[in-house]
């Protein structure tokens, strides 16, 4: 059970506040009170919106999977582990220092990345870093630094513009950014740069550049990219006989794809149900209860 109190924030809309600029005790008014007239009843209505929205708009929906009590639980788990990374406490040093400190950091991480006797820190700085392969490995490390300073770019503008808040974000005035910032997540220059870079920022902002990419990949021509995964050599199998998957790329905040598709395993084709990735292995479903 989720239990929420009525409260206010600041960020609600005009009416509301000014209802409780003339009745301070609004929203915690008295239960004694039975007989709410039509204002009163609209501001609890339009605040009681106004919270689920923000609560939960930004959390996926949980659904219950009754033949697989052990996948409704972990979904349950990450319900809940998401919905208290948007509802923790915004931090007043935060919102004061970040992008200055993020700004210092990556005029640090400029500096090695402009100097190639410098490679060797590359996967001190980014643990998932994999190794470039020739040719042009110097030109292929600069971009992958500059490209960095671009996804850094994206996360001061969603800090300092506040573009957590589906009311912010859906501000005409922001258009541009999230636009342009669509854009550049779906070039493979910025999709090498996020998987060697995503897990070093916030689970928040990984979660909105992840979603600016899924909806930039909804709107291309042919909605998706096919590729064909394969086990990596002298690793178990995923599923006994598995020898392939065919998958359409949606990049999870893990840097890797989701994988949805169909799967060859044993000789026999099936189709692929319910497809997790938790940073180790895969975990698949086949239709059918194969």
């Amino acid at each position: 059970m989720l239990y929420v109190k009525s409260s206010l924030t600041g960020n609600e809309e005009t009416d509301i506040q000014q209802y409780h600029s003339l009745n301070p005790d609004f929203p915690q008014q008295t239960t004694a009170d039975q007989w709410f007239d039509e204002s009163q009843f609209e501001s609890y209505r339009k605040l009681g919106l106004h919270i689920a929205e923000t609560a939960f708009c930004n959390v996926p929906s949980l659904q219950l999977q009754e033949a697989d009590a052990t996948q409704y639980a972990q979904d349950k788990a990450d319900f809940f582990s998401e919905l208290r990374d948007v509802l923790y406490p915004p931090s007043k040093a935060i919102e004061e220092s970040f992008t200055r400190h993020a700004e210092a950091y990556t005029q640090l991480v400029q500096a090695v990345g402009g100097k190639w006797n410098f490679d060797y820190v590359d996967p001190m700085i980014f643990t998932q870093w994999n190794e470039l392969a020739p040719p042009d490995v110097w030109k292929k490390r600069q971009g992958r630094y500059m490209f960095f300073s671009f996804v850094q770019l994206m996360e001061n503008v969603y800090i300092d513009l506040g573009l957590d808040d589906p009311k912010e974000r859906s501000h005409p005035h922001n258009a541009g950014w999230l636009r342009m910032f669509q854009k550049w997540t779906i070039t493979d220059a910025f999709r090498d740069a996020w998987r060697v870079t995503g897990k070093t920022y916030g689970r928040r902002f990984q979660k909105f550049y992840v979603e600016l990419m899924h909806e930039e990949l909804r709107s291309v021509a042919g909605n998706w990219l096919t590729e064909t995964w394969r086990p990596a050599a002298n690793q178990p199998p995923v599923i006994q006989g598995l020898t392939a998957i065919d998958f359409m790329i949606m990049p999870g905040d893990t840097g890797l794809p989701d994988l949805s598709g169909t799967v060859t395993a044993g000789g026999q084709r099936y189709h692929m149900d319910n497809v997790r990735y938790n940073g180790a292995t895969f975990r698949v479903r086949l239709a059918g209860g194969a």
